[in-house]
């Protein structure tokens, strides 16, 4: 699951023979440290489907008819925090590097609507502010970090970030192709840069860079079935020591903010493969290197804030989003051989 060797790391897979410095755990409420469940949303664990190992466990994230915005009713999609199994601890202020992987499996036939969103890491100054930095949050902006994915329409992927609002950071997001920056809400950073599998696994990883307090040298990279596909630089995540990595937000829910963004029927996504790591400066060939994939900024389209139907295409679009069939089709967990050792070793189990 972590496409970059690492220094310290924890797993939900059942096993993975040969490897060493990765603690396998339970997917657990208890183990993992889960907190703040949204509005008592019901989830369960089950046994994966398609061609994730014996043995391996998933979070079953239901979505009724008509469900959008974890506020409304009726309810549903899954909702909570956690920091990770005891030992390992991304709070540290030595920490200042990490990956978030998992697995993601959407059925044949998953009808997308307009999009949603997915888990990812997340920060702030106290435990908090770091709780309280999506969903539109103005305030203290400066002080958290929210890092979750979103999928959109035909399954189209993207980072879906809550960072410091500076001008600085617009900047260096809008460098990405199809980059939608909000003031309102979260900037959708290369929006379709990737695509999410129906019918089979898409395993996502997230690394996550914190900047030196005073500079801008903060990156986000996400690697899709092995392959770096987005990397935002120059960015400050950060603007005090006091802002750390505080665990993973998993949340999904279709949405939005209004009922367009509905699912029109009863619809279900697994979740498996839970992993984290932390990792050490320069585990990634792309760390200080340029952002990628770039726009081409004589095709700026701007929207309105707050409307959800955005153009495609090359270029960044600004206005957007509400925050309230793809590639890896045979054996989307699989890793590519060009992985370290130990990660070829754990993705293998899903082959």
């Amino acid at each position: 699951m972590f496409p970059l060797p690492v220094t310290s790391a924890w797993s939900t897979l059942p096993a993975a023979p040969g490897v060493n410095g990765v603690d396998l755990v339970k997917l657990d409420n208890t183990v993992l440290g889960v907190t703040k469940i949204l509005h008592d949303l019901d989830f369960s664990v089950v046994t994966a489907p398609g061609s994730a190992p014996n043995g391996t466990s998933a979070w079953l994230a239901t979505y009724p008819k008509g469900s959008y915005n974890p506020t409304g009713e009726p309810r549903g999609g899954i909702g909570f925090y956690f920091p990770g199994p005891a030992g390992h601890d991304w709070s540290d202020a030595s920490t200042t590097q990490i990956m978030f992987s998992y697995a993601v499996y959407f059925p044949t036939g998953f009808q997308f609507v307009k999009g949603g969103k997915l888990p990812g890491p997340y920060g702030g100054a106290s435990a908090d502010e770091a709780f309280a930095c999506s969903g539109g949050r103005q305030e203290d902006r400066a002080g958290c970090f929210d890092l979750r994915l979103m999928w959109r329409t035909a399954g189209a992927g993207e980072i879906y970030a809550y960072v410091p609002e500076t001008d600085d950071n617009t900047a260096a997001l809008s460098e990405l192709q199809n980059t939608v920056i909000d003031d309102s809400f979260g900037v959708s950073v290369a929006r379709g840069s990737f695509k999410f599998a129906t019918g089979d696994w898409t395993a996502v990883a997230q690394r996550v860079k914190l900047n030196t307090v005073g500079q801008k040298d903060g990156e986000l990279e996400l690697f899709v079935n092995g392959k770096s596909v987005l990397q935002a630089t120059g960015l400050e995540i950060r603007t005090s020591a006091a802002s750390v990595f505080r665990g993973v937000h998993f949340q999904s829910f279709f949405g939005g903010s209004d009922n367009s963004w509905a699912t029109p029927i009863d619809q279900q996504v697994h979740f498996a493969g839970m992993s984290g790591a932390v990792l050490a400066a320069g585990a990634s060939p792309n760390e200080g290197k340029a952002a990628f994939p770039l726009g081409d900024s004589s095709t700026v389209t701007r929207t309105p804030t707050g409307s959800s139907d955005l153009p495609t295409g090359t270029g960044t679009t600004s206005g957007g989003d509400s925050d309230s069939d793809g590639t890896g089709a045979a054996g989307a967990l699989r890793v590519s051989g060009a992985l370290v050792a130990v990660v070829a070793a754990v993705a293998a189990a899903f082959i």
